[in-house]
Parts: C-alpha cells; sequence; structure tokens
C-alpha cells in the first residue's frame, strides 16, 4: 500500500500517524470498514457488527456504491 508524497504543509506528527494508520491497514490490524453500511438502492452490503480489513477479498469484489452516492465521478 503506498501513498503519494506528503506535501510540506504535513508536519512530522501528522506523518508518523498517517504512516501507523496505513502500516495498520496494509497488515490488516484495522477495519477499511464497519458495518452496517447500506448501498444506494437501501440494500445492507456490511452487516451490523462486521468489519471489512485491508486484506479481505471482499474488498475486491464491490460492486455497489454506498447510500447517497448517486453515481461515481470521472
Amino acid at each position: 500500500m503506498r501513498n503519494t508524497a506528503y506535501g510540506p504543509a504535513v508536519g512530522v506528527e501528522a506523518r508518523a500517524h498517517a504512516d501507523a494508520a496505513r502500516m495498520q491497514l496494509a497488515n490488516g490490524n484495522a477495519a477499511v470498514f464497519r458495518g452496517p453500511i447500506q448501498d444506494n438502492t437501501g440494500r445492507t452490503v456490511v452487516a451490523k457488527g462486521k468489519s471489512l480489513r485491508g486484506g479481505d477479498a471482499e474488498l475486491g469484489r464491490m460492486v455497489w456504491l454506498a447510500e447517497g452516492v448517486t453515481e461515481v465521478g470521472r
């Protein structure tokens, strides 16, 4: 998992927090999504109490838009 370079306004402490969060996601130790999440048609796509982590194959199979999203921008 890579990020773009930090801009000059990003301080050392903020970089450390961002790098730590990125590593937690990459290692599967932090949730990318936590339910409940409904798609834009009202269907539950991530159940209450369920978490999707960085290594979950389900993330690569997502074919839904979150509630409130009506179109994908360019």
